[in-house]
């Protein structure tokens, strides 16, 4: 890809539109250009890249080139924090806290509140105590949290009540729900539980108004945009 002139790794940024607050937050993420499989977001190669020591490489990477950016002011000033999104076997193995330290260490002007680890929900299979200590650990830096994939099928959201974090990812099978009737007895619910928790949270990816509309009715605090659908004639 080099060789080629096309770039093989780039930054892609979704920026959260919160409702009723002044404030700007943006997930990032790394895409991969590849010559043999093409262009590869996060969703295509975070089933292999969490299981392999490649994952941990990019996870890394991930992190020196945001706070390089950061450092060389290449960043929007007025964005609050950058996610990251990570893997539950960093977490547990205390590498992220390494990966993290080292990359403030090296350029100590960015505050270390700029940077929010993005865990999947994936972690509430986990350990909770290990879990709980190793995200409280994150925390002591200054680096903030968030859980993403929150409220699928599944998932055992009461849990959550053990993790300190600050943001909630709603998972797909959540926001589905907002475009419907039942839009407060699924998602609402889901919303004024984490509420309690004192977590904002973001219905990701909306691709329609009625979505984003039943997201400020449920009282999410922001969502960001996805594909939009074609509207039909």
């Amino acid at each position: 890809a080099v060789e080629s002139g096309v770039p093989p790794i780039i930054f892609e940024y979704s920026p959260i539109v919160f409702f009723h607050e002044n404030r700007k937050v943006a997930r990032t993420f790394m895409v991969i250009n590849s010559l043999d499989l093409g262009t590869l977001k996060l969703q295509q190669y975070r089933y292999v890249a969490r299981r392999t020591k490649q994952g941990n490489h990019m996870v890394k990477r991930h992190i020196d080139k945001l706070v390089r950016m950061i450092s060389g002011g290449e960043e929007d000033p007025s964005i609050e924090c950058y996610t990251i999104p990570v893997y539950a076997r960093l977490l547990k193995e205390g590498e992220l806290a390494g990966m993290l330290f080292e990359a403030l260490t090296l350029y100590p002007e960015v505050p270390a509140s700029k940077l929010c680890v993005e865990l999947s929900a994936d972690i509430l299979f986990e350990d909770m105590e290990e879990s709980r200590k190793r995200i409280d650990e994150l925390r002591g830096l200054g680096v903030r949290a968030a859980i993403s994939e929150v409220g699928d099928e599944f998932c055992p959201v009461f849990r959550l009540a053990e993790l300190r974090f600050d943001y909630a990812f709603l998972d797909a099978y959540a926001t589905a729900s907002l475009s419907r009737e039942d839009a407060d007895r699924v998602a609402g619910s889901l919303v004024s539980y984490l509420h309690f928790l004192d977590v904002a949270v973001i219905a990701p990816d909306l691709v329609s108004d009625e979505q984003i509309a039943g997201a400020e009715s449920v009282e999410c605090n922001g969502y960001t945009l996805g594909e939009r659908l074609p509207v039909e004639d």
